[in-house]
């Protein structure tokens, strides 16, 4: 795979956030070296008049198949404080996604039960409670259609694995690409699901990502 070039969103002594590209994972692991988490280790290593590698921890990740806002912390305390902000539901996250099947109104939200099913590694949802399965949800509002696609913006509740990829298939529109989920697969390793926002208020952080270049979201920029 080639190396997509490293979006820089902010930077500064103590964290770095980039506009990840679809298709790469974000962590690194020996199988594969294009990943987020080895392009920004490159660019401060390249960048550091130190001799041994400047720490970099992962905050924390997106989908291989979904773009935008990722943090990094340079620094271990900061990683501490800021998981634990993630842990606590501090962090206020924005999505958009881009769907062939809209949902009967503009805006609404979605509650369901969410499990993850560690053979098929996606998430089972269901509209019960049951010993495995917790509560989940998400808020929806339309955002923009050019008659074939609708664009909405997405407020997940929680931080479940493949939460909103999931629940919108649940709710009768997956999204554009996820053939996990639903539809019909069009793009290898790309679905039509952007981080478009990352705030911690109590910090003063606010991140945004412009919608990356790809032709599906070409009549929405």
């Amino acid at each position: 795979m080639k190396t997509p070039k490293l979006d820089i969103v902010y930077e500064d002594e103590r964290i770095i956030v980039i506009n990840k590209a679809a298709g790469i994972i974000v962590e690194e692991n020996p199988f594969e070296k294009v990943n987020a988490q080895a392009m920004v280790q490159a660019y401060i290593n390249k960048n550091s008049k130190r001799t041994k590698p400047p720490y970099l921890g992962v905050i924390h990740r997106l989908d291989r198949v979904t773009s935008g806002v990722l943090m990094f912390a340079k620094k271990k305390s900061l990683l501490k404080e800021i998981n634990e902000d993630f842990r606590e539901q501090k962090v206020y996250k924005k999505y958009w996604a881009l769907t062939n099947q809209p949902f009967e109104n503009e805006s609404g939200e979605i509650k369901a039960y969410i499990r993850k099913d560690q053979k098929s590694k996606s998430s089972i949802i269901t509209d019960h409670k049951t010993r495995t399965a917790k509560a989940c949800g998400l808020k929806y509002n339309l955002i923009k259609n050019d008659r074939k696609l609708f664009m909405y913006e997405i407020e997940p509740g929680e931080g479940k694995f493949h939460q909103i990829r999931a629940l919108l298939s649940h709710a009768g529109s997956p999204i554009l690409g996820d053939i996990k989920y639903g539809d019909k697969g069009f793009f290898k390793n790309k679905v039509a699901l952007h981080a478009a926002e990352l705030e911690i208020e109590h910090r003063k952080m606010r991140y945004t990502a412009e919608l990356p270049l790809e032709e599906y979201w070409d009549n929405f920029r």
